[in-house]
Order: C-alpha cells, then structure tokens, then sequence
C-alpha cells in the first residue's frame, strides 16, 4: 500500500506541469524557479533563464493506472506463464554483436554459441523442467495453428502447469494434455473452435485428448461454455466464401432450428453444417455436401442426416441446385 501511494505522488509530479523549487536565480536573484518535470528543466519564472537542465525522472517508467494494484521494478519484460521459468531467467541473444555493435570474429563467435548451448542445459534441470518446456513448446505450436490470440496461449499454459502441479500428467503423454489444456482455455472463452480442429493439429490420438480434458475441466474447476453455433456459422460462412444473403438465411434458419428444439443433444456442427446447406441451396448459391463436410469437419452423411430432420421439422420444400 505504501508503495502504490509513493507511486501515486510520483505520478502527480511527474504529471504537473510546475512546482517551486526553493532556490535562487543567479541572473536576477528572484526565488521563484520553477521544476519542469516533462522537459526535465529548472527554470526562473522572473527572468525566464534555465537554471539547469537534463533532470533525470527518478519516477517508474509506466502510467499509474498500470501498477495501482501491483509493484513493479525496472527490470525486463512482463512475467509469461508461457514460458517454462515465466521468463525470469537470463537470455543470451543470438546477435553475436559485442557490446559497441560490431560483429564478432570466428573465434569469438565459437565461444558464444558454446556459453549459449551451456546456458540453455543449464536453464532446463531435470525431466520436471523438459517436460514444462516440451509442453509449451506444444501448446505454442498449437495455438499459433489454430490462429488464436495469446491470451490464449497464456491461459492454456497456466491450465497445463495446475495440471501439472496437481499430477495429472501421471499417466498422460504430454502432448494429450497440452492440447487438452489448450481446448480448455477455448471453451472457457467461448471461441469457435472444435475439439476436432484441436485433434487434427495435435500428435495424440483423440480419445487421450478427450480424456485428459474431462480430468482438467473436473480437477480444475474449469466453466466450460458450449461451443455457440451462432459463431461457428459466421465462421464457416466465411470459410466457404458464402455472399451476405445465403449467410443471413442460414442465420434465420439457425434460429428457426433452436426455437424449435431441433439442437437439443445435437452437435453444434452438423446443424451448422446442414443450416449453411439448406441456405445455399434455398438463395441458389449452392454449395456440395463435400464442400461443407470438408470445411466443417464433418461427414457428408451427418449433414444428409442433420439436413432431412431440418426440412421434415420446419415443413420445408427444398428444391436442390448444383453449380
């Protein structure tokens, strides 16, 4: 609290535009001089004459409103649960420039990339330490692939290490459960991507992932939203190049098919899928079962399935086009 109230004065000084410094002018000998704390400069309101000048702020860096809850130092960049040490440990720069900017000889360079390779086996010790490394390694792979952001990547990473920490990676590769971890950090945000999608990046089989992600979401606590398939057909119209009009319909048709209870105990794809079917072929923008199923991650005879329930439910006479 002390600390975030000293931060708080230095703020107000930095942010002030004057403050009397009790001092004396030596070209007119008046006493109101004043700080300037942006330009760094100690001034005569009298005379105008700058008394000094290149003040350095010894005030933090950041805003207040950036360390009123927490304390913060100078030193290097944010704290990222990405990396297996949070990115408190020391980096060596692969530059090979010494310290004035110029380029190393042969020798010189030899011997940097060896302290490099040292410190880095330094940095990881033991298989706790590999294991942390592999799976963020892993989950970094996966959520570059899936273009997701690094908010992401973050939560994911902190999933994988309460995992961890708990031992549920007694039994479990760790591929299964980074991208479990990651599938978890998905659904607890509500994005519109699928197991399958996660499974298709990933090097474990599906049923490791989907075991190892019940025992994250039950152990953890984790809120897993159901995946909204109001996203998931924006989404896919997207994916299939669909114009605004088909898009709307299979929108009307999405709500048509929820009022109505067709998606209770359904796959939120297959009825995506089937909705984006009907329409295309409803604004004659036809698009193939392939087509879908492909892009969806579905099978064409899901969509047959899902689509026949559709029409027979909602009364529809579906005339199909092809392209």
């Amino acid at each position: 609290m002390m600390e975030t109230e000293r931060e708080r004065v230095i703020e107000i000084e930095r942010n002030t535009e004057t403050e009397t410094v009790p001092d004396m002018c030596p070209e007119c000998g008046g006493s109101r001089l004043i700080m300037d704390f942006r330009r760094g400069e100690k001034y005569c309101q009298d005379c105008g004459l700058v008394v000094d000048e290149m003040y350095i702020d010894p005030g933090p860096e950041w805003s207040f409103y950036e360390s009123a809850h927490i304390r913060r130092v100078r030193t290097g960049p944010a704290i990222s649960h990405a990396l297996h040490d949070r990115g408190l440990s020391t980096e060596i720069g692969y530059s090979n420039k010494d310290g004035t900017g110029k380029r190393l000889d042969e020798n010189a360079k030899a011997l940097a990339t060896r302290i490099r390779n040292a410190h880095k086996k330094q940095k990881i010790r033991g298989s706790a330490d590999r294991n942390l490394v592999a799976a963020m390694t892993e989950i970094d792979r996966l959520v570059s692939s899936l273009g997701l952001p690094p908010s992401i990547k973050e939560r994911a990473a902190t999933i994988y290490k309460k995992a961890w920490t708990l031992k549920l990676t007694k039994g479990r590769h760790c591929d299964a459960l980074a991208a479990a971890s990651v599938y978890a950090a998905v659904r607890e945000a509500g994005l519109p991507r699928t197991l399958n999608e996660v499974v298709k990046l990933s090097h474990a089989k599906k049923r490791n992932i989907g075991r190892a992600y019940r025992a994250i979401v039950r152990e953890l606590n984790i809120n897993a939203n159901p995946t909204d398939p109001w996203d998931l057909v924006r989404r896919y119209s997207f994916a299939l190049e669909l114009d605004t009009k088909t898009r709307d319909e299979a929108e009307r048709l999405l709500g048509e098919v929820i009022e109505n209870n067709l998606s209770t105990g359904r796959d939120p794809r297959s009825l995506v899928a089937a909705v984006i079917y009907i329409a295309s072929h409803l604004t004659k923008n036809a698009r193939t079962q392939r087509e879908i199923a492909e892009k969806v991650g579905v099978t064409e005879v899901t969509i047959r399935n899902r689509y026949k329930e559709i029409i027979d439910k909602l009364n529809m006479n579906l005339l199909l086009y092809s392209r």
